[in-house]
């Protein structure tokens, strides 16, 4: 007992120490947090601490977010964080994503060699919110891929034993792995913001605008990256779909138990269309739908969900964030308030054919003449060696082709070579 309470009289003399630090030694402290979220604990913990973290927000801040962001990533949240201005002025002119892409190419050649300038209090603080909602994502796609793998290693009969990426946590990547996919989110981030429109009415670059302005700018397996991105925000948004759906169908239930079916049978007294009243406090009237249609008929499914969803994944990561974490009545308003139907997005950007430009010119007659790349480690400047492994059968001018797009179901291009080879999934040809 006397140790004991040695002990509680050290640590209690250890935080009366640490609070009677000059305010200046405290900021620096505050400065060298690991991450957002320890420093939010302690401003938490101590009104000390707290009220030295006021005189000088804007450099802990982003001290923070620097030592939060893999460094090689640290440009493309800045360009992000850029974005803030756009908030206030959603519209861009056309030419806008060209020289966005110019300016950006410059600074992160720049930054690369020199200490990033600090950024304003207000960008700092919207990209602390931005990041917030990227790791969030990030270690949801982490869980939901590797246990599509897991799924994957289990029908093909490779299950033998605990794998390193089966039920794989966020807290478990490599910097790399955890690198390649905090640029995936914030390549796609930035996409959103330049070409997302607000409604159909809204005219933006079209598919092939957008390939040539922004995809022709990166590497082939960053293009790859944003995809799978894309492929798992959509799987998400099909969910968050489901889930208001059978909230509406258990509520209409326990007021009137009724076949589920005549909810979306014609001529049914209980069938709902956007005509009903008790349709119309559902459905806001600005939704698109075919006429004599409820919103969760089979044909309405089929002719507009996908094209909502990909109106909704454009609405930039924080969003998209916060309606994954959505329940019950607030779900149904968020849903309701931003369905709509856009112009082109990433999905048709993906299938125009690569820009035909002289690296891929050689790239092609490479090919051509059975040349294979070469896998130069696990490196984030470096296409991972699962990207290389699926290449060599799935060779095409096409960003996403077929086998890809199943390859993206288990996050193929972001994990090492390690939790690859582990898998088993390589050894297969």
């Amino acid at each position: 007992m006397e140790s004991v309470n040695a002990n509680r009289g050290g640590l209690e003399h250890y935080h009366l120490t640490l609070e009677k630090l000059l305010p200046e030694i405290r900021i620096l402290i505050l400065s060298q947090f690991p991450s957002l979220k320890s420093l939010y604990s302690l401003l938490r913990a101590s009104p000390h601490y707290y009220q030295s973290f006021l005189v000088a927000k804007k450099q802990v801040l982003f001290a923070v977010l620097c030592r939060s962001i893999q460094p090689e990533v640290l440009p493309y949240a800045i360009a992000a964080s850029g974005f803030l201005s756009r908030l206030k002025r959603p519209k861009l002119s056309r030419h806008d994503p060209t020289r966005f892409m110019q300016r950006f190419k410059k600074q992160k050649s720049l930054q690369s060699s020199m200490t990033p300038l600090p950024l304003s209090l207000s960008m700092s603080i919207y990209l602390c919110q931005l990041h917030r909602s990227i790791q969030l994502l990030v270690t949801d796609f982490t869980g939901y891929t590797t246990s599509i793998l897991g799924s994957c290693r289990q029908s093909l009969g490779l299950a033998n034993g605990h794998s390193t990426t089966d039920g794989l946590d966020a807290a478990a990547l490599s910097e790399v792995e955890a690198g390649r996919l905090q640029r995936a989110f914030y390549h796609f981030e930035i996409y959103s913001q330049l070409f997302r429109t607000n409604s159909c009415a809204s005219i933006g670059p079209n598919a092939a605008d957008q390939s040539r302005m922004f995809l022709a700018h990166l590497l082939d397996w960053e293009v790859e990256e944003m995809a799978s991105v894309h492929k798992y925000l959509l799987a998400n948004l099909a969910e968050v779909f489901d889930q208001v759906e059978f909230d509406f169908v258990r509520s209409v239930a326990d007021e009137d138990p009724v076949d589920p079916r005549s909810l979306t049978t014609p001529g049914d007294p209980r069938y709902f269309s956007h005509e009903d009243d008790c349709w119309k406090d559902y459905v806001d009237p600005s939704w698109r739908f075919m006429e004599g249609d409820s919103f969760f008929s089979t044909v309405t499914k089929q002719s507009y969900h996908a094209k909502y969803m990909e109106y909704m994944v454009a609405l930039g990561l924080p969003f998209l964030c916060r309606i994954f974490t959505t329940k019950g009545q607030e779900l149904k308003q968020l849903v309701t308030a931003n369905c709509d139907v856009g112009e082109d997005f990433f999905a048709k950007a993906l299938a125009i054919s690569r820009i035909h430009t002289e690296a891929l010119e050689l790239e092609q007659s490479a090919h051509a003449r059975g040349e294979k790349l070469q896998f130069k480690g696990d490196r984030i400047d470096q296409p991972n060696e699962g990207w290389l492994w699926a290449r060599e059968s799935i060779y095409s001018v096409l960003y996403n082709s077929t086998l890809a797009r199943n390859f993206q179901l288990w996050g193929y291009v972001f994990w090492d070579s390690q939790r690859l080879r582990a898998s088993g999934l390589m050894s297969l040809t």
